[in-house]
């Protein structure tokens, strides 16, 4: 079994990172490639990361054909949209197995993952990344209460996400995770802006509450460990 994840940054290095912990537990037989166009980071990545990734480069033909493919590169934006264009050539360049499946991990607008669909004969789902920033990562990925799967109208399959994902990283059928939701890729893209939407006001909020703590004489640091300790708030 060959899993590949395009974009080596933050959020695909962490996949690799999951999917490798897993491996070498259950002692699977699953090779991970990993490809990205930054050379610079390739090149890193050969030198620190050779650990994790059986095989890295910034070239799509030294990739033979694999049965799964993790989709994790940064999707561009601009002032007021997420743009998907160019990512179908992308994927068009490496060869899936028959019974493989794209798993989508960047963030998409809405429709995004069927306009990428439209443009390529391998099969999409969108299941989107719910990480924190730093060491928690690798965490975030494997203790996971709920999993969204989003299907697109030419892809239904569900066999082959479970054979090269979830049963890889969450046990047999998922049993480590407490919910598993097929959803259409527009209910899980409106899920995953929701969510971010979501962090960005309560950060928002936070960072007001610890100015008018200050403000008033109060130690923040008292506040945030209060917050934290209370399920509902924290």
């Amino acid at each position: 079994m060959k899993i590949l994840i395009i974009g080596l940054g933050s959020v695909g290095m962490a996949y690799a990172k999951a999917y490798r912990h897993k491996i070498d537990e259950l002692g699977l037989n699953v090779v991970i490639h990993g490809y990205d166009t930054n050379e610079d980071l390739v090149k890193n990545l050969r030198l620190t990361h050779d650990h994790i990734l059986d095989h890295v480069s910034s070239d799509p033909e030294s990739f033979n054909e694999v049965d799964c493919i993790l989709y994790c590169a940064m999707t561009p934006t601009t002032s007021d949209r997420i743009l998907v264009n160019g990512i179908s050539e992308v994927i068009n360049k490496f060869t899936l197995s028959e019974d493989g499946v794209v798993i989508m991990k960047s963030t998409m607008p809405i429709g995004g993952t069927e306009q990428i669909q439209a443009e390529t004969d391998k099969p999409l789902v969108y299941i989107p990344e719910f990480l924190r920033e730093g060491k928690t990562a690798v965490e975030d990925i494997l203790f996971q209460d709920t999993i969204f799967i989003g299907r697109t109208g030419k892809n239904k399959r569900l066999s082959n996400v479970h054979t090269y994902y979830i049963d890889i990283l969450y046990g047999k059928n998922g049993e480590n995770v407490k919910c598993i939701t097929p959803l259409s890729s527009e209910e899980v893209e409106f899920v995953k802006l929701m969510k971010n939407a979501y962090k960005a006001k309560r950060a928002i909020f936070f960072n007001d509450m610890n100015t008018i703590a200050i403000d008033k004489g109060v130690d923040p640091t008292v506040i945030k460990i209060v917050c934290e300790s209370d399920d509902f708030i924290g």
